[in-house]
């Protein structure tokens, strides 16, 4: 039973490792993705400001 129990521990240990570092890499990929959203956001607005000068060239 105890090397039962020691499996089960050093299992639980490498979960809460692995959860921590998917955490982590969900946390990394919001904050690029929203990076990514500003930026589209500003080129959809350079683009529409380029949009209006050409028609009023």
């Amino acid at each position: 039973f105890a090397v039962v129990a020691d499996e089960v521990r050093a299992l639980a240990a490498r979960t809460a490792t692995a959860t921590g570092e998917v955490a982590e890499m969900v946390s990394d990929i919001r904050q690029r993705t929203a990076q990514v959203v500003e930026q589209i956001r500003q080129l959809s607005s350079d683009l529409d400001s380029g949009v209006e000068q050409v028609e009023h060239t």
